[in-house]
């Protein structure tokens, strides 16, 4: 298993995959401050995890650079922008282009969950096999 090391570029991808996420809950919370009211604090802490799945996922997709690894992030990334464009269809903007790249991001999403626990599957089967 590959140390953890500090690098300026690690860093500085971390630093702007987390940003992003934030940047996109902050807003889009913003934005709904009133049409959300009790929910706000639901999505704050969807959010905050969606936050830290992301953050996981470019951890271990720069560190140990797996297959199942990379199906991990696409999935939480596609889930993010789900949750992003369903939030602005619901409560600011009903167009239907928003629908319909909720929708196909949405399967996408289970798509790269599907393939990430196969691939999860295979790789601890073929670990055990080695011992």
């Amino acid at each position: 298993m590959a140390k953890f090391r500090l690098s300026f570029t690690n860093i500085l991808s971390f630093l702007i995959i987390t940003l992003f996420v934030a940047f996109l809950c902050y807003n889009v919370i913003d934005l709904a401050l009133l049409e959300l009211g009790s929910y706000k604090v639901y999505i704050m802490v969807y959010g905050f995890v969606l936050a830290l799945n992301v953050f996981v996922g470019a951890y271990n997709l720069n560190y140990r650079n797996r297959s199942h690894d990379l199906f991990f992030f696409f999935c939480v990334t596609s889930f993010i922008f789900t949750d992003v464009s369903y939030l602005i269809t619901e409560y600011f903007y009903s167009i239907e282009l928003l629908n319909m790249l909720n929708f196909i991001l949405q399967l996408f999403g289970y798509y790269f969950v599907v393939r990430y626990f196969i691939l999860k599957e295979k790789y601890v089967a073929r670990r055990l096999n080695n011992y």
